[in-house]
């Protein structure tokens, strides 16, 4: 399993929390993302992060 990091953004693109999840597929952390996103009025969206590398970006303003 590889290690994730969740970062969620404020509405002016800050991070203000990070949520650590681990799973074996990029498809899978990003679902996961997603189920964590539990009060998106709260923030802009989500990045999902493996080491360096930006995995996903969501925007809460998407319908997906």
């Amino acid at each position: 399993m590889a290690p994730y990091r969740v970062h969620f953004l404020d509405h002016g693109g800050n991070v203000y929390a990070i949520h650590h999840v681990e799973h074996d597929h990029d498809e899978d952390a990003i679902g996961a993302a997603h189920r964590l996103n539990v009060l998106p009025h709260l923030g802009s969206g989500f990045e999902v992060w493996e080491d360096d590398r930006l995995v996903h970006r969501h925007s809460n303003r998407d319908k997906n």
